[in-house]
């Protein structure tokens, strides 16, 4: 095997084991983050020793050079903010929490340049894109085994059981929590929003902008209808939010830019529509998703619908994150050091009867508190020209061409649409959802092939 061959089949395997840690089922959460960025790491390594010239070629992408400019800008905000002299929060020291927050944007960052050196053009977008699928589906299967064994479905409780005693899986599978079982993942916005994020923002496109090298088109039919089950298994709110968005916003857009090809469009239209109803009644069904919304259906203010939601601890981390980035405009507070603000502008309604944010501010050991938010952390920690660079970053990916064909347009539009509802829910570097569909997407625009695949 040669060394570009080899490349691409690392970098492949990590595509394939992006959501798979995330269930419960293989409850290793410790490599959620790390794996893809790792392996992505070594593909890069083995791919540039098969051609040195993709390190030339790296920098000369644009989109590389708004990265190396936040991350730049993202190191002057750390060093001031750690010579601004924080004592220690919660057990942990300013210095420890940077190093974490580094080490995050690093392991993204591998994840993201390991996925340009191997992924250079459309060909290998669309073969990337189905190992990235297959893991989804095994994924998705694992799901619904945990689903029925909830349920009592005959043959479902003994590979739970299997799993929780060889895997240390999770042994919550008796229904005790609303929806507990139901879900994918112990955390619930996580899974989902992969699934919406590197899962469906691809289907759509190659279902809405169909291209002559796509292949069969049953393909990206069954990683569509894949996500959208898994959605609808989960009790991810996000993943499912996106899911609404992204599918409508898909026809919309393919039946412009399509104009004078739009045969079958209404089709295509007619049957992601059944998808999406399907994926709704499907979480309808979900006892936590109930509970949840009715509770913030039925309160009777603005509070106790948003506590009943589950989400008065969120508000706040965003009302105290918007607090620390209108304090420190320019410079930020320092990247990882977000939380040190947290408890300093957390509003006073969020501390009545809300166990969560009377924990950030108790001084004895324990997690940090997260602003939970992608954007307003960067505003935050990195200042507005953070927040500019990164935004510039996924908007150069995002933002179509007039020389672009509709495919390439559409999927770089929904891609810069789901990295930017993700950040609502999700603010961390490392997850490799993120960086894998902006990956996919520059892709589209790479008219050449590498040998990695080729090979």
């Amino acid at each position: 095997m040669n060394t570009a061959r080899a490349a691409w089949l690392t970098m492949m395997a990590g595509l394939a084991t992006v959501c798979l840690p995330s269930c419960e089922l293989i409850p290793l959460p410790w490599m959620v983050k790390p794996v893809t960025a790792l392996l992505a790491g070594l593909a890069a390594l083995l791919a540039i020793a098969a051609r040195p010239a993709l390190l030339a070629e790296q920098a000369r992408e644009r989109t590389n050079h708004l990265l190396a400019a936040f991350v730049g800008i993202a190191l002057l905000a750390t060093v001031l903010g750690l010579g601004a002299g924080l004592e220690p929060l919660k057990g942990s020291s300013p210095l420890a929490a940077a190093v974490k927050a580094w080490a995050s944007l690093v392991l993204g960052l591998g994840t993201w340049f390991g996925l340009r050196c191997v992924i250079r053009g459309p060909h290998e977008a669309v073969l990337a894109e189905r190992w990235l699928w297959g893991g989804l589906a095994a994924a998705v299967a694992m799901a619904l085994v945990q689903a029925g064994a909830d349920l009592r479905i005959p043959g479902c409780q003994p590979v739970v059981t299997w799993a929780a005693h060889n895997l240390g899986g999770s042994t919550m599978l008796d229904g005790r929590t609303p929806g507990r079982a139901w879900g994918l993942s112990p955390e619930p916005s996580l899974l989902g929003s992969q699934l919406a994020v590197a899962g469906l923002v691809p289907a759509l496109a190659r279902i809405c902008a169909p291209q002559p090298g796509d292949g069969p088109r049953w393909i990206p039919w069954s990683a569509a209808a894949l996500c959208c089950l898994g959605l609808g298994l989960s009790r991810a709110r996000t993943g499912l939010g996106l899911a609404m968005v992204l599918i409508p916003i898909a026809i919309a857009l393919a039946w412009w830019w399509r104009a004078g090809e739009r045969r079958g469009l209404g089709v295509t239209a007619a049957c992601l529509g059944l998808l999406l109803a399907g994926m709704i009644g499907l979480a309808a069904c979900n006892p936590y998703l109930r509970a949840t919304t009715s509770g913030a259906v039925g309160g009777a203010t603005a509070a106790e619908r948003a506590a009943s939601g589950g989400m008065s601890s969120r508000l706040a981390a965003w009302s105290a994150g918007w607090d620390a980035a209108c304090a420190h405009p320019v410079t930020g507070v320092g990247l990882g050091l977000a939380p040190w603000q947290v408890v300093r502008h957390l509003p006073a309604w969020s501390l009545r009867d809300n166990a969560e944010t009377q924990s950030w501010i108790d001084p004895g050991p324990g997690s940090l508190p997260n602003i939970k938010h992608l954007w307003l952390r960067l505003a935050a920690e990195t200042g507005i020209a953070g927040l500019l660079a990164f935004s510039a970053f996924v908007a150069c990916i995002a933002w179509p061409r007039r020389r672009d064909d509709a495919a390439v347009k559409l999927c770089g539009v929904l891609a810069g649409l789901a990295v930017f509802g993700d950040g609502f829910s999700l603010d961390s570097f490392a997850l490799p959802t993120v960086w894998v569909v902006l990956a996919l997407a520059a892709a589209r625009r790479q008219p050449e092939q590498s040998a990695c695949a080729a090979s």
